[in-house]
């Protein structure tokens, strides 16, 4: 079982659709959080549910899936992760057309920027467990090869470190919020 994982807005979701007509056994984390009733509090101010970590993934140990498919995918048992990454001036206006809040719009794309979700999968699963995808001009078919080649690769031959949004940092919202 492998983990389709990135900030929110970097095309997680659409990929993992294209996956799914290719064959590939698609688990929505997200559907199994709100169904299964791991959400445990909500933070206003950040405008996002909590998750009982431990929870969720001796739920999914069980549950029969290719893919975990979700920001928080990289935290559960699988053999490694694709991070799809995206500019976070792109990713500002993806999420912005999502109605997002100014405060969430920032904190996402400051992670993404400072490769949050990279390091820390990197720090779960070891370096050679994770291939990064910069889907920014991708379709999501174009897209999803590339993460059919990251499935292919791992778990050992994993891609890290080919990209870098640090020039965005520090991060401000393109219509000077947060």
């Amino acid at each position: 079982m492998y983990a389709l994982t990135g900030t929110p807005g970097t095309g997680k979701s659409a990929c993992a659709s294209v996956l799914m007509d290719m064959g590939y056994r698609i688990l929505e984390l997200n559907e199994v959080v709100f169904r299964k009733g791991f959400n445990t509090e909500y933070d206003s101010s950040r405008d996002s549910w909590s998750v009982n970590i431990p929870a969720l993934r001796e739920a999914v140990s069980s549950m029969d899936a290719d893919v975990l498919v979700g920001h928080l995918a990289h935290l559960m048992d699988v053999d490694g992760a694709v991070v799809l990454r995206c500019r976070p001036d792109v990713l500002y206006e993806r999420l912005s057309s999502r109605g997002w809040k100014p405060e969430k719009l920032a904190e996402n794309c400051e992670a993404e920027a400072l490769d949050y979700i990279t390091v820390e999968a990197v720090e779960v699963l070891g370096e050679g467990n994770v291939y990064e995808v910069d889907t920014t001009n991708l379709t999501a078919e174009e897209a999803a090869q590339e993460v059919v080649r990251g499935l292919t690769a791992l778990p050992g031959g994993g891609r890290v470190g080919t990209v870098d949004w640090s020039d965005f940092l520090p991060w401000r919202n393109p219509d000077g919020t947060a």
